[in-house]
């Protein structure tokens, strides 16, 4: 082989090594396993790591704004518990003031088609009147009436093109299309925990939930070393477990291409092709 062919070879293994890394980046899925214990005190993981993604997407310099999609579970139940969630919930976002930056969807649970105690509005309506109250923008969905959905579930997303060109005033089936191709869900938490005040933020957890953060984030995988919430070898029963898991093909369609954004955005079109009219 000559010279010029050694370089060229070469040279063209490093390209190739470059293009297998990158290719690695899009196939590749964080999980983040977040534990509670019975009896654990507050500050609990699940709290913790919710405030962390909400700062990583605050420090973003974005074009367009983030957002979120709620599927609770089973949501808090009074004036006074609805307020205190939605606070603490939002803190990162309120301390950056950025409330007028993001967009939040909820949908009904388990229970939020019931009425607030003693009140004419509903469980969900006063979380959406929270939301309201502090200038951030609503998605709003035509929901199946009286659906009641067990799965609690966020989804963290970004727009990547002006949300007030494409969005429509409510988002039924006939717009998921549309809306899950304008956004990239960056975040998706799945999980047993309820999303309500006592389970994120009470004194003492009353029994033990688990939830997994999908990612891709190397960041966010930084922010959360940093704040030590990983187990460690010697105490082995309390910590967050992080892996990293990769993939070549999917098994949702022949035709479909896996990569870590094409993966969150597909769990968010079926969960919203599920519940929407």
């Amino acid at each position: 082989m000559s010279n010029c062919n050694k370089y060229c070879s070469k040279k063209n293994k490093g390209k190739l090594r470059e293009k297998r890394n990158l290719w690695d980046l899009l196939l590749m899925l964080e999980l983040l396993y977040i534990p509670k214990y019975k009896g654990e005190k507050q500050l609990f993981k699940i709290g913790q790591v919710v405030s962390l993604v909400f700062e990583e997407l605050c420090n973003r310099t974005l074009k367009f704004p983030f957002g979120i999609i709620m599927s609770p579970g089973y949501l808090s139940t009074t004036q006074n518990t609805i307020h205190e969630y939605v606070n603490k919930f939002l803190k990162v976002v309120n301390h950056q003031n950025k409330f007028r930056q993001m967009y939040a969807g909820l949908f009904v649970g388990m229970n939020g088609g019931i009425n607030v105690n003693k009140q004419s509005n509903t469980i969900l309506d006063q979380h959406l009147c929270e939301f309201k109250s502090k200038q951030i923008n609503q998605l709003m969905f035509k929901s199946k009436p009286k659906n009641k959905d067990h799965r609690k579930m966020i989804f963290f997303f970004v727009f990547k093109s002006d949300p007030k060109v494409f969005l429509p005033s409510t988002i039924t089936k006939t717009d998921i299309h549309s809306f899950t191709e304008n956004i990239s869900v960056e975040y998706m938490l799945v999980g047993s925990s309820n999303q309500s005040n006592n389970t994120y933020y009470s004194s003492t957890a009353s029994h033990g939930e688990a939830d997994i953060l999908f990612f891709n984030n190397s960041d966010f995988e930084e922010m959360v070393k940093k704040e030590d919430l990983l187990i460690h070898d010697d105490n082995y029963l309390s910590g967050c477990v992080l892996s990293k898991v990769h993939e070549e093909r999917s098994s949702l369609h022949p035709n479909f291409r896996f990569d870590s954004m094409n993966y969150l955005n597909a769990v968010l079109r079926d969960f919203l092709i599920n519940n929407l009219l």
